[in-house]
């Protein structure tokens, strides 16, 4: 596992990294699986070993996922150099690719059941050696016979010692010899400090430390911490695993057709698949690329792109998305897209870009942790020095308890574990959370803002009326040749805009002409040049206040006072559009939901003013709350006297134009369908075209709060009652065994609960 050459090859290494620029100068920022991984202790360990590597710019370990980020520069490292330190460290690494990952946890699940099932076997033995001693008087065991059963505990616990402790001392004793401590520090001096004052007393019964053997206690201890990592590894490995089986849906092989002619097929990888490709896909199989349906009519499921699990009727000529599936009949389907260029492809880089995030309370608890792990050790030096007039046996087995019992995995645990379950249960619904920090600022907004076009209303505009010098035209009637020569500059003008108007006028089917010296101004419109006649002339294409920037003010009959696209040249307007929307159809419903939660609801729309208040009536948003012919910087503007006035603000839109205010909001919410550079300003993208998610999401991200507080008070709680208790004797080893591993069990049950509890409770 620890020859990584074989990935120091670019085509091999660039399947888990891809290549950035920083301060102008190269890098690959890499993802990797790490395993081995219990508390805040490993990531942080890892974290600064790997931030002292030459070459490495940067490194973020995070505990909730067991994934790592590592950006490193070609010229002064490689993959396989700070893998194999990680290694060192006492850590397994992979590369974070489907396969990799799933041997390594194939591997890793069958070494913990290993080690679970060793000490099971020999704590018992164990157990049954030392029963005649407790329920015997004195005069009842002979000593011969005490030393015998104390002698077969030991071998007994010797396999415990060397196979299913052996990561907890490895680890500690690479911490110690890095100066660092880890959360198997104090577990593993207590498991020794156990087993040295057990062997002594064996090997010398009248000695300083006495006659008294704990191997009962030592083995039940390992065997209550290595069952409670073992669920705790089932859980996370649940959690963990929805979401890369939703990201690692796509078949390693496919059919392709090697020869049109003869209809042979051969069995290729998704790797070399191309655009053109001619692919077979069965009923039950995930569509691996984009692609368009050639043969027959099947049904098709889109719950990860859409969050909509009912089943899609394609035809012949439609497009399939990869990561979709084949639901009634084998397929012939031609490659349109591959590899980074999917739409899936962008799915999962808006999931995985998560992971670059911690949310705030996870850093507040790990910055706790830290101290608290310094505070453990000192607890055990004075529980030892207050026990010493009972025996130097007895005090140093206090000492052992506490070391145990106050290990802050839960403390570490709660709200990672809480963050990566709601997550897990978003994705499935088909939200993607790109920012994990964007839970907790969820759950704390008390304004919720919409863009109007294509957010409250359906994506899709309309094209109504085009009003032109030569007339007034209703784009279902047939149009005149001068409005035809209109039309073929605007489209063309609008097909190099992002804005949701330019898409209505895309769809017009009409040469297009080439524009020359393009520029689009956000939220305005586009401007571009033209040659007509031998002369070159300027055109304008956008808001009304864009084109009497460059013509100067022009009279508008009343008739095209509710347009609101606008063309003109530098000398005249030229024409105007009318377009019309219809509402979502559960836009009324979610409005309504957001006020019974009490938040204040408005609307901020580029749109003239009237058409805003008309739309706003029909959602019952009071007028005061909306705000038409909003520039992208008049909607950052609102937003920033909102914040200024303490307000929480969450921003939801879809257009280029509202790139500045999701940026600049303390949530963001876009939609899968929205523009790419909006997605990727979002901290939470909706990928379905419903509403009824956000109103989810708050009340989800509610919940999500709620259990972290409830982990964190029990994790604290646990402490306050179980330090006192083990620093006077009151809880033995094997008991703070238990606690400890009951702990971590209960705070990762308590969040596992996210993914089924319902949002309306």
């Amino acid at each position: 596992m620890g020859d990584f050459q074989l990935i120091d090859s670019n085509k091999e290494f660039s399947k888990f990294s891809k290549k950035i620029v920083i301060d102008q100068n190269n890098y690959w920022s890499s993802e990797v699986v790490i395993d081995g991984m219990y508390c805040i202790g490993c990531a942080i360990k890892i974290e600064n070993t790997l931030k002292a590597v030459i070459g490495i710019k940067d490194a973020r370990v995070f505990l909730n996922t067991n994934r790592a980020k590592v950006v490193w520069q070609e010229k002064k490292t490689m993959p396989s150099k700070w893998m194999e330190v990680i290694l060192r460290i006492g850590y397994q690494v992979v590369p974070a690719y489907d396969y990799a990952i799933r041997e390594s946890r194939k591997e890793m699940h069958k070494l913990e059941m290993w080690k679970l099932l060793v000490a099971g076997f020999c704590m018992m033995q164990v157990m049954m050696y030392s029963v005649p001693e407790y329920f015997s008087q004195s005069i009842e065991i002979t000593v011969p016979i005490k030393n015998l059963l104390h002698w077969a505990s030991w071998v007994l616990t010797l396999p415990v010692i060397i196979f299913s402790c052996w990561h907890f001392m490895i680890k500690a004793f690479k911490n110690i010899i890095l100066y660092q401590i880890g959360m198997d520090t104090p577990v593993s001096i207590g498991v020794l400090i156990t087993f040295i004052v057990s062997t002594y007393a064996t090997f010398d019964p009248d000695g300083i430390l006495g006659s008294a053997v704990y191997f009962d206690s030592l083995t039940m201890f390992v065997f209550f911490i290595l069952i409670g990592r073992y669920f705790e590894l089932r859980l996370k490995e649940k959690t963990i695993g929805a979401l890369d089986a939703l990201i690692n849906v796509l078949p390693s092989t496919v059919q392709r057709l090697l020869n049109s002619n003869s209809q042979q097929v051969e069995m290729i990888a998704i790797d070399v698949i191309k655009i053109g490709d001619k692919i077979r896909i069965l009923p039950g199989e995930c569509f691996p690329v984009d692609a368009i349906l050639l043969d027959k009519m099947t049904h098709v499921e889109e719950s990860l792109l859409t969050g909509e699990s009912s089943a899609v009727e394609k035809h012949v000529g439609d497009k399939l998305l990869a990561g979709s599936y084949n639901l009634s009949n084998p397929v012939w389907v031609k490659v349109t897209q591959i590899e980074e260029n999917t739409e899936f492809s962008k799915i999962v880089s808006l999931m995985e870009s998560a992971n670059a995030t911690k949310p705030r309370v996870a850093i507040i608890a790990d910055q706790i942790a830290k101290p608290f792990i310094v505070f453990i050790f000192i607890a055990a030096i004075f529980a030892g020095l207050f026990n010493i007039d009972q025996g130097a046996s007895y005090a140093l087995m206090i000492a052992a308890s506490v070391l145990v019992v106050t290990c802050p995995c839960a403390l570490s645990l709660a709200t990672p574990a809480a963050i990566i379950s709601a997550v897990s249960r978003l994705a499935k619904s088909g939200v993607l959370v790109k920012k994990f920090q964007a839970i907790e600022n969820l759950s704390l907004i008390d304004v919720v803002i919409f863009d109007k076009t294509g957010t409250l209303s359906n994506d899709e505009l309309h094209l109504d009326k085009i009003f032109t010098k030569f007339g007034v035209f209703a784009f279902k009637t047939e149009l005149s040749i001068e409005v035809n020569e209109i039309l073929k500059v605007m489209t063309s003008l609008a097909n190099l805009s992002l804005h949701p108007l330019s898409v209505a006028l895309k769809k017009i089917q009409i040469d297009k002409i080439k524009i020359i010296n393009p520029i689009e101004y956000p939220g305005k419109g586009m401007e571009g040049e033209y040659k007509v006649q031998g002369s070159i002339k300027k055109f304008r294409l956008g808001s009304l206040a864009f084109c009497e920037e460059l013509v100067g003010k022009f009279e508008i009959s009343r008739n095209t006072i509710d347009c609101v696209i606008h063309f003109c040249d530098e000398n005249e307007w030229i024409a105007s559009i009318s377009v019309y929307e219809n509402i979502r159809e559960d836009a009324n419903a979610v409005i309504n939901q957001l006020s019974q939660l009490g938040l204040k609801v408005m609307i901020l729309s580029g749109d003239i003013e009237s058409k805003v208040h008309d739309f706003s009536k029909l959602l019952n948003v009071p007028v005061v709350n909306v705000k038409g012919i909003c520039s992208p910087l008049d909607k950052l503007f609102q937003v920033r006297s909102l914040q200024k006035e303490g307000n929480k603000v969450l921003m939801i839109g879809d257009g280029f134009n509202d790139m500045p205010v999701l940026a600049g909001s303390d949530v963001s919410i876009s939609f899968g369908k929205s523009i790419a550079v909006a997605r990727s300003l979002s901290d939470l993208v909706i990928m379905g075209g419903k509403l009824q998610p956000i109103v989810d999401l708050i009340k989800l991200s509610r919940k999500t709060m709620k259990i972290i507080k409830i982990n964190l008070i029990w994790a604290a709680a646990y402490n306050a009652i179980c330090i006192p208790l083990a620093i006077f004797g009151l809880m033995p080893a094997w008991l703070a065994g238990l606690g400890m591993a009951t702990s971590s069990l209960i705070v990762l049950l308590n969040s596992h609960r996210l993914i089924y509890l319902s949002v309306n409770n």
